[in-house]
């Protein structure tokens, strides 16, 4: 009897993960499903015309890169750890049909067990492709939106403005530290303006790592402006006692800005003028 092709195997397939309500059927245009169901057949059709024990041999190779590519698309497209796994097992049932329908007795338990071991193995290695490449993706989004929410802004020549929002721990300060260091060297900035609108609270530690930046931009020969001091936050600090008589504090970021311009001997004028 002749072994089945892809070209049999692929309408079934797509049937079958159809059926399940699969969402590789909804996140995946049709094109792409094909895509990805033939490239798998593809590969697993080789591999089964030979030795499925070896994970050395090129055919086994072949597959399982095949099918970390699939487990990082579908990582990124946000399917689920078992959504992925599911769609590599459900191959089973296809080759299962057309099994029955081909062999017989000894035979047929002896290839469905034999697909049944590599298929298996095939989907626990598409898990874990899966799990590295989504720890890859929340570490690459985690990155952005650390990079977004500590932006270093350079308003002008010499002058750099880092507008904090939310809760600043011990992790994110060693972040806003590092990223606004390096920020004043990369502008050569005479001064820093930190704006601290956005911060909920702060509180005795909040102030002491505001005050350990601005004692690490003071080495660096720049001066630290802090805006963003509202009445509340005046009260919370003379209560905690924290001495902030070395640094220059305005209520926002506009008359730091216009505190900036003084210290830099520069003046804006309409063009008018």
């Amino acid at each position: 009897m002749t072994a089945p092709n892809v070209e049999t195997l692929l309408p079934r397939w797509l049937e079958l993960l159809s059926a399940q309500n699969a969402r590789v059927m909804t996140l995946l245009t049709q094109a792409e499903r094909e895509r990805i169901c033939r490239l798998v057949l593809t590969d697993l059709q080789v591999l089964l015309e030979g030795d499925v024990n070896d994970p050395a041999v090129p055919s086994y190779q072949a597959l399982t890169r095949s099918l970390a590519d699939i487990s990082a698309n579908f990582a990124e497209r946000g399917f689920s750890p078992s959504e992925t796994a599911t769609f590599v097992f459900s191959i089973k049932e296809v080759y299962f049909e057309v099994y029955r329908a081909q062999f017989q007795g000894e035979d047929l338990a002896a290839k469905t067990w034999r697909l049944s071991l590599l298929v298996d193995r095939l989907g626990l290695h598409t898990f874990e492709a899966f799990s590295i490449a989504r720890e890859r993706l929340v570490k690459s989004q985690a990155k952005a939106i650390a990079d977004l929410s500590t932006p270093v802004i350079q308003v002008w020549d010499g002058i750099i403005a880092l507008p904090l929002v939310g809760s600043i721990d011990s992790m994110r300060a060693k972040e806003v530290m590092e990223k606004l260091l390096e920020s004043v060297v990369r502008n050569e900035a005479d001064i820093v303006i930190i704006d601290i609108t956005g911060v909920p609270v702060v509180d005795t530690q909040v102030a002491n790592r505001l005050m350990r930046t601005v004692e690490a931009v003071r080495l660096l020969g720049t001066k630290s402006i802090i805006t963003g001091i509202n009445p509340v936050i005046a009260q919370t600090l003379v209560q905690l006692g924290v001495d902030l008589g070395q640094l220059t504090t305005k209520a926002s970021l506009r008359s730091g800005l216009q505190q900036a311009f003084r210290e830099l001997k520069l003046r804006v004028v309409t063009a008018d003028a």
